[in-house]
């Protein structure tokens, strides 16, 4: 199945759906109240800039673990701090959740669980990742790091 990847290595330059390609933001937003500000650009375009970004792999609507609604709260109060500093993108897991079909970056990512952070910094490389709960302290830190 192969591995998340590793801390240093390049994140993979995933062309996740943003508004720009759907017409109902709830097909990339499970949750009660989407976001459309984590749903602008692709993890590709946030890479190509050099902007330090967070991404959050994470279906508040049908998460198994029921950690995925917290996680998308945390770092929606986290964006504001970072704003013109990091870009924060959410990406659901499931383009289907009926059928369980995976979006594509799931797979690019090697994802077998979630919830995921990942930040990634201004050269694209991964430089640091949660896998399940995940403190607004730790993501502070991880996102400290690649903006200062």
């Amino acid at each position: 199945a192969g591995m998340t990847p590793a801390i240093g290595s390049p994140a993979p330059r995933s062309h996740n759906l943003t508004t720009k390609d759907v017409t109902n933001l709830g097909i990339i937003d499970t949750s009660a109240h989407p976001s459309p500000d984590m749903h602008t650009e692709t993890i590709a375009d946030a890479i190509a800039a050099h902007h330090p970004t967070l991404v959050l792999f994470a279906t508040p609507g049908y998460c198994t673990s029921r950690l995925c609604g917290p996680e998308l709260e945390i770092a929606r109060k986290l964006e504001p701090k970072y704003t013109g500093k990091a870009d924060f993108i959410h990406v659901e897991i499931y383009q289907d959740p009926t059928t369980r079909t995976v979006m594509p970056a799931v797979n690019e990512w090697h994802l077998q669980s979630e919830p995921w952070f990942f930040i990634v910094d201004r050269d694209g490389n991964v430089s640091a990742k949660f896998e399940g709960p995940t403190t607004m302290e730790e993501l502070d830190a991880a996102l400290q790091k690649v903006t200062s």
